[in-house]
């Protein structure tokens, strides 16, 4: 009987979710005109180290032609797969590169051409990654398969759903990662135990998490800080240490792969705006 309940909300939540997808589409297919944080993101995957379409004084020298602006926003032939160019023009723009290289990765296929779809298709994959990973989070909290759809179908249908989606930025890819960082904690507190694979994901949650926007560090901070002092509490000494290890080993693969981000974290536009909301 049980397993009749849970495959037919697993039915329903695919139905659900199928319908999301294309309210998705609809509205992603009548976006018309980009605002201007959108053009960034396109320019800063895909320029060829030129993180600004103003950069060393391009537009100062006198006329340039539309080319110029269209070759900015799209990845020419001998520049495809060029994830250097997009680390160089993030160490000069505000964010972590992961959301920029995945757009960068998906131009690269499609050289010498623009489309809203190279950012919306994957937004389209975020959403629904992080629709599955708030229906695993709700019935964890809930323990009930039936009320764990309501938010998914709250959320899912919303005004912010659709605008973060069709929003070409990397806040979808940024809401994936929060929510599989709740679902690892909400499972450690609801069975009181942490399995040794768990650990391996935090550091690949954590990594990604703060790879793809510097808020993700706030969040990781106050989550982190609560479990940290609840294993203290529990005094679950051997799994705080490895607690604190994984989430140590993800802050030092950023320091590998992108350690300018903690210079940015403490001094730049966007990380001050992060650390002044602690």
């Amino acid at each position: 009987m049980k397993s009749t309940k849970t495959n037919t909300t697993k039915i329903l939540f695919a139905a659900i979710l199928v319908l999301q997808l294309v309210c998705m589409f609809f509205y992603a297919n009548a976006k018309q005109g980009y605002f201007v944080d959108e053009l960034w993101s396109y320019g800063l995957a895909n320029s060829y180290y030129h993180p600004d379409v103003g950069w060393n004084g391009a537009l100062q020298k006198g006329w340039v032609t539309g080319n110029y602006f269209h070759d900015y926003l799209r990845v020419l032939p001998d520049q495809r797969f060029a994830y250097g160019s997009v680390i160089y023009n993030q160490v000069y723009d505000y964010h972590p590169p992961l959301f920029y290289m995945v757009l960068h990765t998906i131009s690269s296929f499609f050289p010498n051409t623009f489309s809203k779809w190279y950012a919306l298709v994957p937004n389209m994959i975020y959403f629904a990654a992080s629709m599955l990973l708030l229906f695993v989070l709700a019935k964890r909290i809930f323990k009930n398969e039936w009320l764990a759809l309501v938010p998914v179908i709250a959320y899912g249908f919303s005004a912010g759903a659709i605008s973060n989606v069709v929003f070409l930025r990397m806040y979808v890819l940024l809401t994936v990662w929060v929510l599989a960082l709740m679902d690892l904690h909400v499972k450690w507190l609801l069975n009181d135990r942490m399995q040794k694979k768990d650990f391996l994901l935090l550091v690949l949650v954590a990594y990604l998490g703060f790879m793809t926007h510097y808020y993700f560090f706030l969040i990781a901070f106050f989550t982190s800080a609560f479990y940290f002092f609840y294993l203290l509490v529990k005094k679950r000494f051997a799994d705080l240490v490895k607690y604190c290890v994984a989430m140590i080993a993800s802050l030092l693969l950023v320091e590998v792969t992108f350690p300018i981000a903690f210079l940015k974290l403490f001094s730049d536009q966007r990380g001050d705006e992060a650390v002044q909301c602690c």
